[in-house]
């Protein structure tokens, strides 16, 4: 008895393929260093202390803390002053343990017990979203300079109130000329004089 409804040799391989399928899912992917994403940038600009772009150099365990220490080489600066190295700690996060990775990050630190800090979750950002540190905090400068001056303000917009007055006004004279020159000519006209 034939259970599948098409030919044995397309059911042979819809069985291969689906157990292909279920292996790969079941297969863990390659193990992430971070397993958060985080949240747009701009929810918390204010509350960053340091916002740079640049690779982690090194790692230093402490013992006996629930933190480690992070050396970072800064490659861009978008927000606050550092020089070329920089030293933050991580944040205390049981449930994460901070992974060395030596790619292009941007991140956002903040501070923490009078400490800079990076958060596991919410500090870390990969090359796509690099991006979000141009569009919220300006075009950045190189490590070991200060900001660049916030760009001048625009000029205030031109004041237009003397024009709408005279738009008005030329209006106002127009009409009363026009109901001048009608009720002159309905007087006339009542008087006999006119047409």
């Amino acid at each position: 008895m034939n259970l599948c409804p098409c030919s044995g040799r397309f059911c042979r391989l819809a069985v291969v393929i689906a157990a292909v399928g279920a292996v790969l899912v079941a297969t863990p992917g390659p193990a992430q260093a971070h397993i958060c994403w985080p949240p747009p940038l701009s929810e918390y600009a204010d509350d960053v202390e340091v916002a740079f772009v640049g690779r982690q150099i090194d790692q230093i365990r402490n013992s006996g803390d629930d933190y480690d220490t992070l050396l970072f080489e800064v490659e861009w600066v978008y927000k606050g002053e550092t020089g070329a190295l920089l030293e933050a700690r991580t944040s205390a996060e049981p449930f994460y343990e901070w992974q060395f990775d030596p790619e292009i990050v941007g991140i956002a630190a903040y501070e923490l017990d009078g400490r800079l800090t990076v958060d596991v979750c919410i500090s870390i950002y990969y090359v796509p979203q690099i991006h979000e540190f141009h569009e919220v905090f300006g075009p950045g400068y190189p490590p070991g300079s200060t900001p660049p001056p916030a760009p001048p303000a625009p000029p205030p917009p031109p004041d237009r109130m003397p024009a709408v007055a005279i738009a008005l006004l030329i209006w106002a004279a127009g009409f009363l000329l026009i109901c001048g020159a009608a009720a002159v000519y309905h007087l006339r006209r009542r008087s006999g004089q006119g047409p």
